[in-house]
């Protein structure tokens, strides 16, 4: 009697996780679908429902469809490798690089390396 309501619960289970898995949708996103670098540090997904990869070669920002990428060069760091991405409370983009801090600025869309007066308005 135990065997058979044992088989009946682990039966049901399968089924369910059979059952669960039909609506998931899987893609495998690498360098041919856009992203800089198939090696990801870290990944975000933010308030607005973007996701952010870190790659040893840039930040990528993934809409669903297709990846923007963003360099630090331009800001004069001597490469382009992102260590860590986050997002704070007040839905900015704080970006990790090997020597120094950068932050999205979403109304310009571009990484900015003066992230003094965003800090001096938190004290």
């Amino acid at each position: 009697m135990m065997k058979k309501n044992l088989l009946l619960i682990l039966m049901c289970f399968v089924c369910g996780l059979v059952y669960a898995h039909d609506g998931l949708n899987f893609r495998n996103l690498d360098v041919k679908s856009g992203i800089s670098d198939n090696y990801v540090r870290s990944v975000l997904r933010d308030q607005y429902g973007f996701m952010w990869f870190a790659t040893l070669n840039g930040l990528n920002r993934y809409d669903g469809y297709q990846f923007k990428k963003y360099t630090t060069t331009q800001l004069g760091a001597y490469n382009n490798d992102i260590e860590s991405i986050a997002e704070d409370a007040a839905g900015n983009i704080w970006i990790k690089g090997p020597v120094s801090y950068y932050i999205y600025d979403r109304e310009q869309d571009k990484l900015e390396n003066k992230i003094q007066p965003v800090l001096n308005k938190y004290g």
